[in-house]
């Protein structure tokens, strides 16, 4: 099969516009030392690691020094090459035509099962084996990336994305974190005002990503609702009444509720994002990378911002984030296989593991169980609502089967352009989910699998 189909879009939990800071601030854990030490001769064998861990200094410098370490007891030279995920894409597919891949890859599981599917990495079952098949959280191994009998990926790590409020803003408004879709209803409407009373509005209630590739954040609304973008048996069910009802609340906050910003069709990501560290939202579905751009850029906010589980529709009703995560492939005709997989199995020593996780304070967050259950995790109260939200977290609104061809179309950015067209007023909701049904029939069609329904 060839390695030329669409490639399938990154669920790394950060879409994101990166940018490194040349200051690299240390990250406490004590991993190795950086001092150069070859550890082997001129002949050494090189393995290439291609991640998008580079958002955040910290990840940067401890991916580094776990490099350093991992040199010096193996004599393997590892190379570090740091991307962003609007263009890993082309670069694995430019790779891959030039019969050089790297030797591992970081992304998503959809994109493995579609690489394990043509035939060019590597399945890694003794990895997991040797890690401990029964540590891992089963939503993120044997429910996205077990497929024909392999497990085709690594789970590196997860990242959910509840909802984070300003506590301060609560308290003077002398109202409690929302549990329903009415009272996050309320509390937007509250929070949105003229807080220094010059005659404009300079606070709004909710940051919303208009300008979102993959359209996440009503996803999670969606399965919460009793909806999702496909069936358990992995029917498409795009345009389900549920979902209909899920994107036009979504929207309306914006369209008929004006609780957020005037930019809120153009936003990406990175705007809401800075948007609350800013002090103009009071309430974001985000992940745990804020935690940290807040302790650098926004310091003063930290205190009040907590993370809550996502409003569900109805009192006692469903509650579910979005879960994203990246895994790791070793790619088949990379050399030294043998000593890549090394290097995985490296990164999940536990210890080491520990190190990477703690670097980005709460934005990745364990696939491992027993992990999760560390006093890192614990002991603060943010973690600990992220931790606890991994088992209610979906990915495209359902639980397996595993398809190559899902993140396909996830890829296709069709599920996040129809948020702009009901925003923009170009289509309903019914409208532009019955559109994005027809684009995904397509897509499976493109990509050999048939609608199961």
């Amino acid at each position: 099969m060839s390695c030329l189909r669409p490639l399938i879009c990154g669920c790394s939990g950060v879409v994101i516009r990166g940018w490194i800071i040349a200051l690299l601030i240390l990250c406490g854990m004590a991993v190795g030392g950086c001092e150069p030490d070859d550890g082997a001769g001129p002949d050494r064998p090189t393995i290439t690691f291609w991640t998008m861990e580079g958002y955040q200094p910290e990840q940067v410098e401890i991916l580094r020094r776990l490099g350093d370490r991992f040199e010096r007891e193996h004599g393997v030279k590892v190379q570090i090459e740091f991307f962003i995920w609007d263009n890993i894409n082309s670069k694995y597919l430019a790779a891959l035509a030039a019969g050089k891949p790297p030797n591992i890859g970081q992304h998503g599981p959809d994109l493995a099962l579609r690489f394990g599917d043509d035939g060019l990495i590597l399945p890694v079952d003794e990895l997991i084996a040797e890690i401990g098949h029964d540590r891992f959280y089963p939503e993120f191994l044997d429910d996205v990336c077990l497929y024909r009998g392999h497990y085709w990926s690594v789970p590196w790590f997860v990242e959910v994305r509840p909802l984070l409020v300003r506590t301060d803003w609560l308290a003077e408004l002398g109202l409690e974190p929302p549990t329903t879709w009415a009272e996050w209803l309320n509390v937007c409407k509250a929070m949105t005002r003229d807080s220094d009373g010059d005659g404009e509005i300079d606070r709004w209630g909710f940051g919303l990503y208009g300008n979102d590739q993959f359209g996440h954040a009503w996803i999670a609304l969606a399965a919460q609702n009793g909806g999702g973008l496909f069936a358990p048996d992995g029917a498409i069910a795009v345009d389900a009444p549920a979902n209909v009802e899920a994107l036009r609340w979504y929207c309306d906050l914006y369209r008929r509720h004006q609780v957020t910003p005037p930019g809120t069709k153009s936003a990406t990501w990175v705007d809401t994002n800075a948007y609350f560290k800013r002090g103009m939202v009071g309430t974001l579905v985000t992940n745990g990378y804020i935690l940290n751009e807040l302790r650098r850029e926004a310091p003063q906010i930290l205190p009040h911002a907590k993370f809550v589980p996502m409003p569900a529709p109805e009192p006692g009703g469903a509650v579910h984030s979005y879960l994203g995560g990246s895994h790791l492939m070793v790619f088949k005709d990379a050399p030294h296989a043998d000593e890549a997989k090394a290097f995985i199995r490296f990164l999940m020593r536990d210890a080491n593991y520990l190190a990477f996780l703690q670097c980005t304070s709460g934005g990745t967050l364990p696939v491992l169980e027993d992990i999760g259950r560390d006093p890192y995790f614990q002991q603060d109260d943010n973690l600990r609502m992220l931790i606890s939200q991994i088992p209610n977290g979906v990915r495209h609104g359902f639980r397996g089967p595993p398809n190559p061809a899902v993140g396909a179309v996830e890829g296709e950015h069709i599920f996040g352009e129809l948020v702009r067209a009901v925003l923009n007023g170009e289509k309903t909701a019914a409208e532009a989910l019955h559109d994005a049904r027809i684009r995904t029939e397509r897509s499976f069609v493109r990509q050999g699998v048939e609608d199961r329904d």
